[in-house]
């Protein structure tokens, strides 16, 4: 149902409109009397404003894509603007009754509009300036034409010619879905839902001291409206189909309108104050409800129709002698048995006890009846569902370190004491008994010792134990290939001391270090100081030579005697001549002399040795 509320001079009123039980509704503050106004000609009325001048009631319908107005007293319904005036999704709606003209907002062509209050004299006041307009509200008193787009996450104005357009707030400020609008005049207050973000917010006018005034009372919040008269503010809830009124602040919440009410989707808001006899006639809602139980032949015949468990709902509409109409909705509701189940759960031997009878696990009955003794004067069933627990007996069977001890109960069980029976309580209170059987063990580590393995660096490292732990650590851990084995193979690159931990479980453990030598390779390295590149295989290439077995020549730079480049090499092995420079350059041999070198060689264990010099070449 969407709502659309109205306040005027004498009396107030909301005018209202329901989007999925097409019509449009007010609504008696004072007296909280709902009364349809029409429900012809409507598919989907989304929002409402009323005109206090001449008791107009607009709304736009986003089905049928027009905008419509009737008298509050029912009479004289029309069409003001539809699809044919380039009407597409029509939404907000409000009524300047200085200017008398009406204000719309239209997501389906983005602009904002306004015409006569006889839909005459259409013109766009924001043209192509707005994304997906929402709702729409007027100050007056400065000439200004507030709006929420939902798409651009903003509330915007703008004068009501549509120059000089203002952004106040924007996602910045934590606008998601804006949706209602509404302004305090008196004390410069802008009042905005949000819909995503499912809460009710104020600000002061230029967009400063946010608040948040409703969150855990609504879950999808729609229209808003502020009511200067009894310093109220009301709130359309779509998804539990509510209306609310709060003080301005969110607080005092309370619920004028539900589901209950027969409504479906309460969406628009308006308030408006004005005398009675606006209104000439007002059709009013009654709801008749009623409890019985099944079986009892309940029946009852409201204009001449009889409601009973097989037709337990429907309308009647009742017409009184001045014309006006009365709507009551019937609603019989025919109670079921009412079934109740106990459950519980007690010790082996313990009792309950039913209407003074006593019962335990040899004569609990399943079920017991009671006729009429439900709050509803129902009859009513209680299953009985009890489970007796037996006395649990357990063992704990554990082996521990010789010295260990176990405390169960403040009791404990070492060497001198390794087993017993001890009486325990569950958590439900019932008895339980733990048979304790301990059994102690003197663990050692019998070797440890570690193997070279013939590769740089590299040692094989094995524990030796009489009794199997539960876990193994070796530490540093980084260094092993397996830290949790009891062999493992690990690469050093200095001496390093290693530690084996044997853990054994019940804060049982070993440890034991050992220290792995390491022998650094040779740094001894010779380099040619003169070759002679004549092809007769004796000192031809100029290479680097040593017995280190795990070096490598990472660069060999060779420049002439004016800083040219004229050989370069990279990753070179050690002693080999065909990786070396052959006294050549671009592919033909260099002119006998002196020629600079630089040399960079480095060792598995990461440190780099850096040699410069020179070599002379010979005929």
């Amino acid at each position: 149902m969407a709502l659309s509320i109205g306040f005027y001079a004498q009396e107030g009123f909301i005018y209202f409109s329901d989007g999925k039980l097409p019509g449009v509704y007010s609504y008696h503050i004072e007296s909280q009397l709902v009364s349809l106004i029409t429900e012809d000609n409507l598919l989907k009325p989304y929002s409402v404003a009323f005109d206090s001048k001449n008791g107009y009631v607009y709304w736009t319908d986003t089905e049928l894509k027009n905008i419509q107005r009737i008298k509050c007293n029912g009479q004289d319904q029309e069409v003001l603007l539809s699809s044919i005036d380039g009407v597409d999704q029509p939404r907000g709606i409000i009524v300047d009754t200085v200017n008398s003209k009406i204000y719309w907002v239209d997501i389906g062509h983005p602009d904002i509009y306004r015409a006569n209050l006889d839909g005459s004299l259409k013109e766009t006041v924001v043209n192509g300036l707005v994304m997906e307009p929402h709702d729409i509200t007027l100050d007056l008193n400065n000439e200004k034409i507030y709006w929420t787009d939902r798409a651009s996450k903003k509330i915007q104005r703008a004068n009501l010619d549509g120059s000089i357009l203002e952004t106040i707030l924007d996602s910045s400020d934590g606008l998601i879905w804006p949706s209602g609008l509404d302004l305090d005049l008196v004390n410069e207050k802008i009042y905005w839902t949000d819909t995503q973000d499912e809460k009710v917010f104020r600000s002061d006018f230029d967009g400063t001291g946010i608040e948040q005034i409703m969150a855990a009372e609504v879950v999808t919040p729609f229209r808003v409206k502020f009511d200067s008269f009894k310093n109220k503010i009301y709130v359309s809830e779509w998804s539990l189909n509510r209306l609310y009124s709060a003080d301005p602040d969110g607080t005092n919440v309370q619920i004028l309108l539900d589901a209950n009410d027969n409504f479906e989707g309460i969406i628009g808001l308006d308030l408006a104050y004005h005398n009675e006899g606006l209104c000439n006639c007002q059709n009013s809602f009654f709801d008749f409800e009623q409890e019985n139980c099944k079986n009892e032949n309940f029946e009852v015949i409201i204009n001449g129709t009889v409601y009973n468990e097989l037709n337990p709902s429907g309308q009647e509409i009742l017409t009184n002698s001045m014309g006006c109409d009365s709507i009551v909705n019937i609603e019989l509701v025919f109670l079921d048995i009412l079934e109740e189940v106990f459950e519980d759960t007690l010790c082996a031997g313990e009792e309950v006890v039913f209407d003074g009878v006593v019962y335990n696990e040899t004569n609990i009955p399943s079920q017991l009846f009671y006729p009429n003794a439900a709050i509803n004067g129902c009859d009513s069933l209680l299953s009985i569902n009890i489970f007796w627990i037996e006395e649990i007996e357990n063992v704990l069977l554990d082996t521990l370190c010789s010295g260990s001890q176990l405390i169960i109960d403040d009791q404990i069980f070492d060497e001198s004491n390794p087993g017993g029976i001890i009486s325990l309580s569950t958590p439900n209170g019932c008895d339980s008994v733990l048979i304790v059987d301990l059994s102690f063990f003197n663990p050692k580590i019998e070797e440890l010792l570690y193997t070279p393995t013939g590769s740089y660096g590299e040692f094989e490292v094995t524990v030796n134990y009489n009794f199997d732990p539960l876990n193994i650590e070796w530490s540093p851990s980084n260094v092993f290939e397996c830290s949790d084995c009891n062999s493992s193979y690990l690469q050093v690159y200095d001496s390093l001391t290693v530690t084996v931990t044997l853990d054994f479980g019940n804060d049982c453990s070993l440890n034991q270090s050992i220290l792995i030598p390491f022998e650094a390779e040779t740094t001894d390295f010779y380099i040619p100081n003169v070759i002679s590149p004549n092809a007769d295989g004796v000192n031809d290439v100029f290479f680097v030579q040593s017995d280190a077995k795990f070096s490598k020549v990472q660069e060999m730079r060779i420049f002439d005697r004016w800083g040219e480049l004229i050989f370069e090499g990279f990753d070179l092995e050690i002693n080999d001549l065909n990786q070396g420079w052959n006294g050549q350059f671009n592919g033909q041999p260099v002119v006998p002399g002196i020629y600079a070198y630089e040399i960079i060689i480095s060792q598995l264990n990461g440190n780099k040795l850096e040699f410069q010099g020179s070599v002379t070449i010979l005929q």
